[in-house]
């Protein structure tokens, strides 16, 4: 469960760092 977690997190980030990399790039 605590990996789920993890994993679950970690897709959240993922997603947010693309998506900020999508605007930073204009």
């Amino acid at each position: 469960m605590l990996l789920e977690a993890f994993e679950t997190s970690l897709f959240h980030n993922n997603c947010f760092f693309f998506i900020l990399d999508l605007f930073s790039t204009g």
